[in-house]
């Protein structure tokens, strides 16, 4: 399950290196004969910090009153670690050994390392840091750099609790997004969420499925005031968006009659193109009409109950006519206009604010008004659900590229 950042914890490191080694143009010759081991990194903030190089007195830059700030790193992988339990050698007064230092080897695509970083092993009790001494680089065929660090163990008194205080950010290391579009750092109020959203998207996915899909059929249908219907304009924006392919439950998604030979021209008219373009202005045809389908290759024709097939390019006169997105909705996105708060309509304001750029408003309280909507077999929850979906996975891989 999942997809965009990967951000749902891989439960190995077995799993980590798996996936990243296809991500990567193979740099595992270097250190494949290491164990990845997760830190947590305090990486120096350059452009908030006051650093001389020169002076090579790194220890310095902790303390009260230090200019030094860091950037936190969760989950952060580093290889060639393994080796440091073996120098502890712990009793009841804590950490008694020779001055452990060591190298180590950091993922390519991931960090700049710089001497004056520090970070702390999850595996070791003691809350002691370590601190970055020097940086040698190691350029693949690729051209991506593998970066070689010497550490050392800092003193007793440079501790998590101290460098805590000159933390500027914080940010979750992803690293199956390494070699990808999306980032290996992400903030980690992004990443929080980021992980609230894939699992509302996964909650709607089910909630779709279970509404909507006909296991008879093998396709997803509604029904529309007594009527059977089968729009095979929205299959293929799911198709085309991938945009049930994060649920838990794999449900294939594929055209279910045979489409018209002007099918992709009538498609770049509708509602679904506009949500693959919100930059472009609206100009789309939300009026439909519905005939019997009668293609003998389709399952449909082995059922009883008739269905019928959504057409948007049907000009034939004095045919029923139906809105599958309502143009007070069109109107709205166009004039971003807001439904109020309270109104029966109000998470439709999901789909203003994606049209209209509005990156901060999925922040807010939609996601817990999108849940509890009483979702329904019905053309305008189809719709809602079906499209929400879309919107929410765009957010998503927003926060994450």
């Amino acid at each position: 399950m999942g997809k965009f950042s990967d951000t749902k914890y891989v439960s190995t490191i077995d799993n980590l290196v798996d996936s990243t080694k296809n991500k990567l143009n193979n740099p595992y010759y270097i250190f494949n004969d290491k164990k990845p081991t997760k830190v947590t990194y305090f990486a120096q903030d350059i452009e908030k910090s006051t650093l001389d190089e020169a002076s090579g007195l790194y220890e310095s830059n902790m303390g009260d009153g230090s200019p030094f700030k860091f950037n936190k790193i969760k989950d952060f992988i580093m290889y060639g670690l393994d080796r440091i339990a073996a120098d502890y050698d712990l009793n009841d007064n804590g950490i008694e050994s020779n001055p452990i230092t060591g190298e180590a080897v950091i993922l390519p695509n991931t960090i700049t390392p710089r001497p004056g970083d520090y970070f702390h092993i999850g595996y070791i009790k003691e809350k002691n840091l370590f601190i970055v001494n020097s940086v040698s680089i190691d350029t693949l065929d690729s051209g991506a750099n593998i970066y070689k660090i010497e550490y050392a163990l800092c003193a007793e008194n440079r501790s998590i609790e101290s460098i805590e205080k000159q933390v500027d950010d914080s940010f979750n290391f992803v690293v199956n997004n390494s070699g990808t579009d999306f980032k290996t750092l992400i903030l980690s109020t992004d990443f929080d969420l980021i992980k609230e959203l894939e699992e509302l998207v996964e909650y709607l996915i089910v909630s779709f499925n279970n509404i909507f899909f006909n296991k008879q059929l093998q396709t997803f249908v509604y029904n529309h005031d007594g009527w059977n219907i089968y729009d095979p304009y929205m299959i293929e924006f799911l198709i085309r968006n991938k945009v049930l392919t994060f649920g838990s439950e794999y449900v294939y998604v594929g055209h279910a009659t045979t489409t018209d030979k002007t099918f992709g021209m009538d498609y770049n008219k509708t509602f679904f193109y506009a949500l693959e373009n919100p930059e472009d202005d609206i100009k789309c045809v939300n009026l439909a009409t519905a005939d019997l389908i009668r293609d003998p290759n389709s399952l449909f024709i082995t059922r009883l109950e008739e269905y019928y097939g959504v057409n948007y390019n049907d000009k034939t006169p004095y045919k029923t006519r139906f809105q599958t997105v309502s143009t007070d909705i069109i109107d709205r996105i166009k004039s971003d206009k807001l439904y109020e708060k309270g109104d029966a309509k109000e998470y439709y304001n999901l789909w203003i604010s994606y049209f209209n750029n509005n990156k901060d408003f999925i922040r807010g309280d939609i996601m817990n008004i999108i849940k509890h909507i009483d979702y329904m077999d019905n053309l305008e929850c189809f719709y809602a659900l079906g499209i929400s979906i879309f919107i929410i996975e765009q957010y998503i891989k927003m926060l994450s590229r």
